[in-house]
């Protein structure tokens, strides 16, 4: 299985303050059909946008294995609206 890792959000907000970063982790099938793992690192901010798209692509079945972790590793999907059922 291909990871696609986006990369890391900055570590600060907008005033210069650092935030907390969390790994948002999916799984999809690409338009060629591949099955890939999607990573991205982003803020708590970050999951509330990101995490209703993927929250919805999961209705659809185009996403699944769902997962949010803080910076310990430790699942913390549940914590966040968007993922909870």
């Amino acid at each position: 299985m291909l990871t696609i890792d986006h990369g890391s959000a900055s570590t600060r907000d907008e005033h210069g303050r650092f935030t907390a970063q969390f790994t948002l982790t999916y799984e999809k099938t690409r338009g060629d059909g591949e099955h890939v793992q999607v990573k991205r690192q982003l803020t708590e901010r970050g999951i509330n946008t990101v995490g209703p798209v993927v929250s919805r692509k999961a209705d659809r079945e185009e996403a699944w294995n769902i997962r949010v972790t803080d910076a310990a590793g430790v699942d913390v999907t549940q914590e966040f609206a968007c993922f909870r059922d």
